[in-house]
C-alpha cells in the first residue's frame, strides 16, 4: 500500500511558524514536505505533509522515517496515514 502523506498531532509551546520552520528543516532531505501546520488546541499543532513530487510511491518505512524526525523534536500525539488509491498492477 502507498501513501500519499499524513498528518502528526504534536505538542509544542512555539508559535505555528516556528513548528513549521523546523518541521521543514527535520524533511528537507525525506520524500515528504510541510504542507500546513494549525493550532489546534493548547500546545497542540496538526502537521500536514505532503509527498514532494506528486505520484511518488512509498511506503510505511518512509512513515516511520518521517515520524523518527519529528519525534527528535517534538512529542508526537497522534499520526494519520493517507493511502493513495494507486494500485500497483504487478499486486
Amino acid at each position: 500500500m502507498y501513501l500519499d502523506g499524513a498528518c502528526i498531532c504534536i505538542e509544542s509551546a512555539g508559535g505555528v511558524d516556528d513548528v513549521a520552520s523546523m518541521l521543514r528543516s527535520l524533511t528537507s532531505d525525506g520524500p515528504f514536505s510541510v504542507a500546513a501546520v494549525e493550532l489546534v488546541g493548547v500546545e497542540r499543532h496538526r502537521c500536514t505533509f505532503e509527498l514532494k513530487r506528486p505520484g511518488l510511491a512509498i511506503g510505511y518505512r518512509s512513515l516511520i522515517d518521517l515520524q523518527h524526525r519529528v519525534d527528535r523534536d517534538f512529542h508526537i500525539v497522534s499520526v494519520e496515514r493517507h493511502v493513495s488509491q494507486h494500485r500497483d498492477p504487478q499486486l
